[in-house]
C-alpha cells in the first residue's frame, strides 16, 4: 500500500514501512499509526533527503506512539540527514533499534563526499 503525507511517500508492506521524500511540516506521521499493524515495525528511511524541526517533531511522535502501543521499532538504512537529527533528540536515545545507517564519507585523497 502506498500512502502520501505531504511531500513524504510511505510504502507499506506488512510490518515494514519505507519512507521517501521530505520529513517536514507536511508529513503528519500521526496518521501513519492507524495503517501500521501491531508488533515489531521495520522502517527504512534511506530515501529521506530532507528533515526539519517540524519533521523531527512528527518523527518523535511516531516513534513515541509505536512504543506506547508496545511495538519495537527497528530502523534500517537510516538516512544521514535523519541520523544527524535523531542524535540531537534525547528522547530517541535507546527508543529504537538501528540495524543500519548511511553516513557521510570524505575521501582524503580527492576531497569528495559520498554517502
Amino acid at each position: 500500500m502506498m500512502l502520501r503525507f505531504g511531500r513524504l511517500d510511505v510504502q507499506l508492506d506488512g510490518q515494514r514501512a519505507t519512507l521517501a521524500g521530505r520529513l517536514d511540516d507536511s508529513a503528519t506521521l500521526g496518521q501513519l499509526i492507524g495503517h501500521l499493524p501491531a508488533g515489531d515495525i521495520a522502517i527504512d528511511t534511506a530515501a529521506v533527503w530532507f528533515v526539519n524541526s517540524i519533521g523531527m517533531r512528527e518523527w518523535t511522535r511516531l516513534v513515541r506512539a509505536l512504543r506506547q502501543r508496545g511495538d519495537q521499532v527497528v530502523l534500517e538504512r537510516v538516512a544521514d540527514v535523519l541520523m544527524t537529527q535523531m542524535n540531537l533528540v534525547s528522547e530517541l536515545a535507546g527508543a529504537v533499534k538501528i540495524a543500519s545507517f548511511h553516513a557521510q564519507y570524505l575521501c582524503s585523497a580527492c576531497g569528495g563526499e559520498h554517502n
